[in-house]
C-alpha cells in the first residue's frame, strides 16, 4: 500500500486523543477491535509501533507520541474543510450575495425568523461591496443598490432607499461650531455666517455613497473646509459614526435601532431619497430553483416593509 490509509491515521488520532481504544471506538461508532484493526494496520504501513498495549491501558510509544502531534492538527483541518465542502453541497442551499452593511443590520437580525420558518432550507452568503456572478454554479440571488435596472438581470425592488447624515450625540455635544450652524440652518439663518467657515467636524464617506453632495447645502457646510475620512462599506461608517469620529451618511433602514435609542442623532428632520436603490436581482438566463424562489419571496415580504427611520 502506496497511499497513506487515512481512516487508519483518524482512528488512531481518536484513540491516541482518549488513550482508550474504547472510548475511541464510542465517538467513532464503530468496536473496539475496529479501531485496534485500523491502529495495527497503520503500524504496519509505518513500520513501527505506536502504542504500546497493556491489559486495560495503551500509551503513545516515542514514535506514536511524535507522529501524533504531527499529523492531529493537520487531519482536524482536513476533516473540517471537507465537511465543510459537503455542507456547503448540500441539495436544499441557496446562495446568496449581500451588501455589507444590509447584512449586518438587516438581514442578520431576521435570520433566526427566517430558519424558523423555513427549517429544511441552508443558506450560504457572500458578503461584498462588489457585484457577486450570478449562475447556477455561483450565487442563485443577489441584493444590490442599483440606480438602473441591469440587462441580463432580472431586478425587483426590495425598497427605495432613503438617506441620513448621522452622528453620536456625544459628537454633537463636542462640537458647538456644528451644533450652531445646524441651528442656524433649521432656523433659516445659515446665511448669516458664510458657507466658507469650517465648523469643526469630520465628513465619513463611503465610496459606495455617491449622495453626499445633497447634504452639503442642507447642513450649511462646505466639505472642502472639514476633515474627511474614507471608508469602503457603510459598515466601516457607522463603526466610525458610533465611535464619535464625525458625520456619516447611512441608510435610514441601517440605523433604525441606533436611532430609537438615541445612540445617533439625524441631523435632518427628514430623510433624503438616494440616487440608488435597493433589488433584488438574480440572472435572466438560469431557472431559479425552487429553494431560491423561497428565498427572494422572503427577501421581498420581510425587507419590502422594513422600518425607515
Amino acid at each position: 500500500m502506496n497511499t497513506a490509509p487515512i481512516k487508519a491515521i483518524h482512528y488512531f488520532c481518536v484513540a491516541a486523543r482518549h488513550m482508550s481504544f474504547k472510548a475511541a471506538a464510542e465517538e467513532l461508532s464503530v468496536t473496539p477491535g475496529a479501531v485496534s484493526q485500523q491502529v495495527r494496520l497503520l503500524e504496519r504501513w509505518l513500520g513501527a509501533a505506536l502504542f504500546e498495549r497493556g491489559t486495560r491501558v495503551i500509551r503513545l510509544t516515542r514514535m506514536g507520541e511524535d507522529y501524533f502531534k504531527r499529523v492531529d492538527s493537520q487531519l482536524n483541518e482536513l476533516l473540517g474543510v471537507s465537511h465543510s465542502i459537503s455542507r456547503q453541497s448540500g441539495r436544499r442551499q441557496v446562495k446568496l450575495a449581500l451588501p455589507p452593511g444590509f447584512a449586518q443590520q438587516c438581514f442578520a437580525p431576521e435570520l433566526a425568523a427566517f430558519f424558523r420558518r423555513y427549517p429544511q432550507l441552508e443558506l450560504q452568503t457572500n458578503v461584498s461591496v462588489l457585484p457577486e456572478t450570478l449562475s447556477g454554479e455561483n450565487n442563485e440571488l443577489a441584493v444590490r443598490h442599483l440606480s438602473t435596472l441591469v440587462s441580463g438581470l432580472v431586478c425587483e425592488k426590495l425598497q427605495d432607499v432613503c438617506l441620513m447624515p448621522v452622528c453620536s450625540a456625544e459628537y454633537l455635544a463636542s462640537h458647538p461650531r456644528l451644533e450652531d450652524r445646524l441651528q442656524q440652518v433649521a432656523e433659516g439663518a445659515g446665511d448669516q455666517q458664510p458657507v466658507s467657515a469650517s465648523v469643526d467636524c469630520c465628513l465619513i464617506y463611503n465610496q459606495q455613497q455617491p449622495d453626499w453632495h445633497k447634504v452639503y447645502p442642507l447642513l450649511g457646510i462646505n466639505p472642502d473646509r472639514e476633515r474627511a475620512y474614507h471608508c469602503n462599506t457603510s459598515v466601516n461608517v457607522l463603526d466610525a459614526v458610533r465611535h464619535h469620529v464625525g458625520i456619516g451618511l447611512l441608510e435610514s433602514s441601517l440605523i433604525g435601532r441606533e436611532l430609537a435609542s438615541g445612540e445617533l442623532i439625524s441631523l435632518l428632520a427628514k430623510p433624503l431619497p438616494a440616487s440608488r436603490h435597493m433589488y433584488v436581482v438574480y440572472s435572466d438566463k438560469v431557472l431559479l430553483s425552487d429553494d431560491a424562489l423561497i428565498v427572494k419571496d422572503w427577501l421581498l415580504d420581510t425587507f419590502g416593509q422594513y422600518p425607515q427611520a
